[in-house]
């Protein structure tokens, strides 16, 4: 809350003091890292719930690899389209899908914070039934929680399209941020590690090797970037520099309270009672790399007068510094074999398919047996 109180504050202060952009940056930043990485953590009776934050957005250390790709490509394909005349519909159409967006996000959300609080607001279901359409079964379900939080989303939604402010740009961008943060599960050092320097390299080159990356960060107006008053204009930063370390951040975090819990149980049979205790000396060191990572960004930007890529000092920043912390406290066997997230257990496709054919095979027999039976006159 007390995170959310500060972002509150940094959004609201620019708009009546001028606030210099290197701070406005930096705190922005700093706090919805912060922020996502903690939303990305439940604990349950004391200990993390893996279960719980388990997900089908883990990232394998294929999908790091392909990631670049992908990326790259939606970004060349974007910048062709804005290079015709087409351009300014696709931008009215990418504002209406982020204000559809905006209410699908932040409902889950809401309708979470208002479950946990279901004495002070009772929820009345309006609608759970099942139907069946075609042989497939779908569940409807409509409550009073979900009137609340899809109206709050819409409204913010509609807010946004129509007025296209600055801080509702935020706001948005910072739920987005946040639940990015939140819901994409990096299993492992090695692919966070894989995904951020394949980052690095791309980076460096759409900034300084084309101008791709910024005509679309400046002509595609929606809430992809944070937006700070630099007057007369915006000075801006892709979520994509907050997303991407956030996924290292939101790993050291786990990784620190695991190592801990683990050191509480040997010591204690309350580490429950403990768990409060446990020191972050991961993520307070990936947090340090970032917020040096983002000032030489900001540097970098005053001295050369022109875009940066920003994950062009935020990876090394951060990687050194969680490696500096990592050898510090001697958990580099740790965190080598370190795995934050539970897989999914594989089901072996040949057993299954033998004890079907198995159960038909007695199905038959059992059926050809009782018609053999002798009937009795």
């Amino acid at each position: 809350m007390i995170l959310l109180g500060a972002f509150a504050v940094c959004l609201a202060v620019p708009q009546f003091v001028k606030v210099h952009t290197f701070i406005q940056v930096i705190l922005n930043a700093n706090i919805l890292v912060a922020l996502g990485s903690l939303y990305s953590i439940q604990l349950k009776e004391g200990v993390r719930d893996k279960q719980a934050e388990s997900s089908e957005e883990t990232l394998t250390i294929k999908e790091a690899l392909k990631f670049p790709l992908y990326a790259g490509g939606f970004l060349l394909l974007i910048y062709i389209i804005f290079q015709s005349s087409e351009g300014d519909l696709l931008l009215h159409l990418f504002r209406f899908q982020f204000s559809l967006m905006t209410a699908a996000t932040i409902a889950p959300f809401v309708v979470g914070q208002l479950e946990k609080n279901s004495t002070r607001y009772p929820n009345r279901v309006f609608l759970d039934k099942e139907i069946v359409i075609t042989g497939d079964k779908f569940h409807l379900y409509f409550s009073s929680h979900n009137l609340i939080a899809y109206g709050l989303g819409g409204c913010l939604g509609a807010a946004y399209f129509f007025t296209n402010h600055w801080i509702l740009n935020n706001i948005i961008g910072a739920i987005f941020t946040i639940v990015g943060i939140a819901c994409v599960k990096v299993p492992k050092f090695s692919v966070a590690l894989v995904l951020h320097w394949l980052l690095f390299l791309y980076d460096i080159f759409f900034v300084f090797g084309t101008e791709v990356m910024v005509s679309v960060a400046t002509r595609m107006d929606v809430p992809i970037k944070l937006k700070f008053p630099n007057h007369p204009g915006f000075s801006i930063l892709g979520l994509g520099d907050l997303v991407i370390p956030g996924f290292l951040s939101a790993l050291c975090i786990k990784f620190d309270i695991d190592h801990g819990l683990e050191l509480l149980s040997k010591k204690t049979e309350a580490a429950a009672a403990a768990v409060d205790t446990i020191k972050l000396p991961t993520f307070i060191a990936s947090m340090i790399g970032y917020f040096f990572g983002i000032l030489a960004t900001m540097i970098g930007l005053h001295m050369m007068n022109s875009g940066q890529p920003a994950l062009l000092y935020i990876v090394p920043a951060m990687s050194i510094a969680i490696g500096i912390s990592i050898v510090l406290n001697k958990n580099v066997k740790k965190a080598i074999i370190y795995e934050a997230e539970v897989q999914p257990e594989k089901k072996d496709s040949k057993k299954e398919e033998q004890k079907s054919n198995a159960s038909k095979e007695t199905e038959s027999q059992q059926s050809s047996e009782e018609k053999k039976e002798p009937v009795s006159g």
